[in-house]
């Protein structure tokens, strides 16, 4: 029955349906408002392209394509989002001839660390739209897992989001980096250990082969308070390595962003930390 719904429902896939299955293949969740801003962005007002939204997304759930959690809307930073939260069927999943992930979690917790991950890509896209920059790439978890040697033991690094960025599509160069998402909910012991697992495998050999610089580690954090803490984290750790980590307000990660591709400021970070970053398109 389900592979009739995939057969029966593929020759209406249009290119924005399949854009909106991908999406939630990789981020898992999404809220209808999530969804909107990312592939409804070209409408004449926003209650347009709200309402055209609301009627794709309610098509694709009559299809069975994706599903509904029973919480209309989650806090955190994605607070304020309105409508439901999706996650991709099986059938979904099928249709993309993708293997099914059959991770469902009910933790809020979870939920909302995985929507402020997709507000962060939202955040390089608008930026990309804006043409402040130029979105290479972004790969969400398990693609963008590092595998590396250390003292003989197999190691992974499981950054929330890998970037690829550049200031536009002539450029030679591009930049790329490790987001980290920080909602104040882990120890800081916990970030401690991951900034040493980062240092751990910039030192490996895998690191090494990679092409160009080690991508910029950037640690988004909600409060000064804890960007003050994640701060003296990263002065605990050896004086060569602080280089590859910034501690941004997730605010103002934007802000970042933009600041870092004008002005200069592209050559003068690079004057300043010539190991790491940038790689030769």
């Amino acid at each position: 029955m389900k592979h009739d719904v995939v057969h029966r429902t593929e020759a209406s896939f249009s290119a924005r349906d399949q854009a909106i299955l991908r999406r939630l293949a990789e981020h898992r969740y999404l809220t209808s408002r999530q969804i909107e801003r990312f592939f409804f962005t070209r409408h004449h007002s926003p209650a347009s392209a709200a309402r055209s939204c609301r009627r794709v997304l309610a098509r694709l759930y009559e299809q069975h394509l994706v599903t509904r959690l029973s919480v209309r809307a989650i806090g955190g930073w994605a607070a304020g989002s309105t409508g439901y939260t999706y996650r991709l069927a099986r059938p979904g999943y099928e249709a993309l001839t993708l293997r099914p992930n059959n991770t469902v979690t009910r933790s809020p917790l979870f939920l909302e660390h995985t929507l402020a991950i997709a507000d962060v890509r939202l955040a390089l896209e608008q930026l990309a739209r804006a043409q402040r920059l130029q979105l290479v790439g972004v790969d969400t978890e398990p693609n963008n897992w590092v595998y590396y040697g250390s003292f003989g033991v197999r190691e992974v690094l499981k950054p929330d989001l890998f970037v690829v960025t550049a200031t536009s599509p002539e450029s030679d160069y591009e930049d790329t980096w490790f987001i980290e998402l920080d909602r104040a909910t882990s120890s800081l012991n916990a970030v401690l250990q991951k900034c040493r697992q980062y240092i751990s495998y910039r030192l490996s050999s895998e690191a090494r082969a990679r092409p160009g610089g080690f991508p910029i580690v950037v640690w988004l954090v909600p409060t000064r308070r804890r960007q003050r803490e994640v701060q003296q984290i990263t002065q605990k750790l050896p004086l060569s390595q602080r280089d590859i980590f910034r501690v941004v307000l997730r605010q103002q990660f934007a802000a970042y962003l933009s600041a870092y591709y004008s002005l200069g400021q592209v050559a003068l970070q690079a004057s300043n930390h010539p190991s790491i970053a940038r790689r030769r398109v």
